[in-house]
């Protein structure tokens, strides 16, 4: 009897790790979820994410953002959990170009002899959903509703309640990485079995470009 699992994602985390800056934005969460763990049955997915902003270099984020998210919500067994962004202005020191950083780029400051040390500027952090993700699952884990857990994820917050799913109520909880190039070294030594995400994966996983649901059909944003 195959276990049962459910999957716990980190959706800031999945983005900036292995889908941002590629043409595998259009992922098929669930397709991704089944071919990582062929043996396992995947009872329900928990995706954890944040409202968009808009910005002058990309006005349509929030529309791209939001048929994305229609397109999961026709996967089956699938739940999705808003937290929010919250933009704070911080003073920040300026720092010299790196090696592979143009240093005469328009719109970007560096620090420079005689010039300004410090910039203000406005600071978007994401709220709520790293706790919320560490709640469902502690929670489900309690409830003894999963066999196995899986977390999609990177960040090393999620290392303490890992731990207690793993170590503590004896439910082993697997790690998805979506950073292939680094796997957080916390995050490694609680994970009971841990996987990589790869290019040739996400692009096996892509949704079909034209999808329907219950208000009419819909496709793919444009550029991904």
């Amino acid at each position: 009897m195959r276990p049962k699992t459910r999957v716990y994602i980190d959706g800031f985390n999945l983005y900036h790790g292995a889908v941002e800056n590629t043409p595998y934005k259009w992922l098929n969460i669930r397709a991704m979820c089944v071919e990582l763990l062929p043996r396992n049955e995947i009872t329900h997915i928990k995706y954890f994410t944040a409202p968009a902003t808009d910005t002058p270099h990309s006005p349509d984020r929030t529309v791209r953002q939001r048929i994305f998210w229609r397109a999961l919500d026709t996967l089956p067994h699938f739940t999705r959990y808003e937290g929010n962004f919250v933009a704070n202005p911080k003073k920040y020191p300026l720092a010299g170009p790196r090696k592979f950083d143009d240093p005469d780029a328009e719109n970007i400051v560096y620090a420079r002899e005689g010039g300004p040390s410090w910039a203000v500027v406005q600071h978007m952090e994401e709220k709520g959903s790293d706790v919320n993700l560490a709640t469902h699952l502690l929670a489900d884990g309690f409830r003894r509703v999963f066999d196995v857990a899986v977390v999609v994820t990177n960040d090393s917050d999620l290392v303490e309640p890992i731990r207690v799913v793993s170590k503590e109520l004896l439910l082993p909880v697997g790690i998805v990485n979506p950073r292939p190039k680094y796997f957080s070294p916390k995050l490694a030594d609680v994970a009971d079995f841990k996987r990589n995400l790869d290019k040739k994966l996400l692009r096996r996983c892509q949704f079909a470009d034209e999808l329907r649901d219950g208000a009419g059909t819909f496709s793919k944003p444009k550029g991904w």
